[in-house]
């Protein structure tokens, strides 16, 4: 008597960042001719992409040359503290992991003491804190005080906001509804934090000239409050309120950069909206600290972290957001003319939160560094039941991304499936063997 293969699918995988490796495009209109989603470049990433353990729940990543050996490493906030992954050949090495007194929500890098090696600091969850980590040029990383600051810190980033050459920090903090800005002294060192209120539940910032002035202003994606504030920096370390900006309900993500070649800094936002309505926001900036209505794209489910990146051969920024309901990065390549075209979808690992550019082999081509903060608990207990029970295990992210959205038990498998799905009991089959 023949006993059926039952091969098991683990759609969710470890906790890992995920690098999608940018591929050559094809040749780009001439400039300032607008294309079609047939005649626009388009961008390609490997089969699939390369998974590198980062600990339990990597929320969010920063690149830096820590170790100075020329390649580019990752620090990645993670559930068990900091993950530094250095720079290898073609990817990355084993993950190296600095523990703290509590959970880190962000990350960010620069030299913070002028001693030419590149430095960290990451926003604490719970309790709020802000704290920077010295680097030593080889990838140890020294620990500074912890400043506090707020509470639930969900954002962290760098920015000279006095002017002093100095790198500063602004921080956004959920649980009080603040920005907060620690000014550093040049030494390694922050000063105590300056909050300015914003909307309910800021999430993410973004850095930029957004108005005429020199100082160096900031928008806030508040997600609560389903817009985004923007803070008019004075140059000397304030900031008053400006514009607010309606968006889709609950922007998770926001993102600065020209998208139309204009000369002035424009905003995009990842909205994770109502079901089944998610969206990419973009504002268009007068330059002035002002900016155009609203235009949106629609994206995969739940997007969160979003970013700015010339992704093809064009040299404009194209947006990149991660979205964590399907697992997959969308690329919206621009149409040079000051527009979007239709998302692209990139499988990538469980629940991506954010995406960072790096050229990872070197190749002159920006990929993108994803941290996903999947289930580690879930995935190994499929696995530990399945190799018990002489179950073969095969990943197969978008397929079975597919099968979970759209067939519930007991339902036949929509047709346009068939060949992938099949193929997959073929090879599970072929593997194991049929025993009588």
């Amino acid at each position: 008597m023949k006993r059926a293969c039952r091969p098991l699918t683990a759609w969710r995988p470890l906790a890992a960042l995920a690098v999608l490796a940018a591929l050559a495009a094809a040749p780009v209109p001439a400039d300032g001719q607008p294309c079609s989603p047939s005649s626009c470049p388009r961008v390609s990433f490997g089969e699939a992409p390369r998974s590198y353990p980062a600990g339990d729940g990597p929320s969010a990543a920063a690149a830096a040359d820590l170790d100075e050996d020329g390649r580019g490493d990752l620090v990645v906030a993670a559930n068990a503290g900091l993950v530094l992954l250095r720079g290898a050949a073609g990817g990355y090495g084993p993950p190296g992991i600095q523990t703290l007194g509590a959970i880190p929500r962000a990350v960010a890098t620069a030299d913070f003491n002028f001693d030419g090696h590149a430095d960290v600091v990451v926003a604490l969850g719970t309790p709020g804190g802000v704290q920077v980590f010295l680097g030593d040029g080889t990838g140890n990383l020294a620990p500074g005080p912890v400043v506090p600051a707020g509470s639930g810190l969900a954002a962290v980033l760098v920015g000279d906001f006095d002017g002093n050459g100095a790198p500063d920090v602004a921080a956004a903090s959920e649980g009080t509804n603040h920005v907060l800005v620690l000014l550093g002294d040049g030494a390694g060192s922050l000063g105590a934090p300056v909050a300015t209120s914003v909307g309910s539940g800021p999430r993410a910032l973004a850095a930029g000239h957004l108005d005429a002035t020199p100082g160096l202003d900031l928008a806030v994606a508040c997600a609560g409050g389903n817009e985004v504030r923007v803070l008019l920096g004075s140059g000397a370390g304030a900031f008053a309120a400006g514009a607010v900006l309606p968006v889709g309900a609950s922007p998770w993500g926001v993102a600065a950069g020209d998208v139309d070649g204009n000369g002035t800094v424009d905003l995009v936002t990842g909205d994770r909206g109502v079901d089944p309505d998610y969206r990419v926001s973009v504002f268009k900036g007068n330059g002035n600290g002002t900016f155009a209505s609203r235009v949106s794209y629609p994206v995969d489910p739940l997007p969160t972290g979003v970013a700015l990146v010339p992704v093809d051969d064009s040299g404009r920024p194209d947006i990149v957001v991660a979205t964590a309901s399907l697992h997959t990065v969308n690329v919206l390549l621009d149409d040079g003319a000051g527009g979007f075209l239709p998302a692209s979808r990139h499988a990538v690992r469980t629940r991506p939160q954010a995406v960072v550019p790096v050229d990872v082999d070197l190749d002159g081509r920006l990929d993108l560094a994803v941290p996903c903060k999947g289930s580690d608990a879930v995935a190994a207990r499929i696995r530990e039941v399945a190799s018990r029970q002489g179950i073969p295990v095969s990943e197969q992210g978008p397929l079975a991304t597919s099968l979970y959205q759209r067939v519930k038990i007991g339902v036949e498998i929509p047709e346009t499936l068939f060949e992938e799905t099949a193929a997959l009991l073929a090879g599970s089959c072929s593997h194991r063997g049929e025993r009588s």
